[in-house]
C-alpha cells in the first residue's frame, strides 16, 4: 500500500434509494448516455481499497479505480449501482482487522 493518497478520474451518477445512497461508477460513459453523470475526481486515502464486485459474485480488492472497473464491466456489473465501493479501515475489534464500505461518492470531488 502506498504512502500518498491516490487519486483517479471517474465519471459517476449519485442514486437515492430508500436505505442510503448508491453510487454508479463509469469510466467509459458513453455507454450510458441515460444517465445524468458527473465528472469527479476520486482520491483514497491510506489503508483504503476499491471492492468490485461482479454479477457472478466474484470480487476483486485492488487500490487501482480503473482496475476496478474493468474488473465490475467483464463480470456483468457494469452500471451498477454500487458494484464498486471504497474499504477503509476503522477501528479494529478482538485484533482482527475491520474495513467499512463507503460509496464512492463519498471520496468524489466534481472535476
Amino acid at each position: 500500500m502506498s504512502e500518498t493518497p491516490a487519486s483517479f478520474s471517474a465519471s459517476i451518477a449519485k442514486v437515492c434509494a430508500s436505505k442510503g445512497h448508491r453510487t454508479v461508477v463509469m469510466l467509459n460513459s458513453s455507454l450510458y448516455q441515460a444517465l445524468p453523470l458527473a465528472f469527479v475526481t476520486v482520491t483514497l486515502r491510506k489503508g483504503e481499497l476499491f471492492m468490485a464486485t461482479g454479477s457472478n459474485g466474484q470480487v476483486r480488492y485492488t487500490e487501482d479505480l480503473e482496475e476496478a472497473w474493468w474488473f465490475a464491466h467483464y463480470n456483468g456489473s457494469d452500471g451498477v449501482p454500487d458494484a464498486i465501493q471504497i474499504l477503509s479501515p476503522c477501528t479494529a475489534d478482538k485484533g482482527i482487522s475491520t474495513l467499512n464500505t463507503l460509496s464512492v461518492y463519498e471520496r468524489a470531488v466534481a472535476a
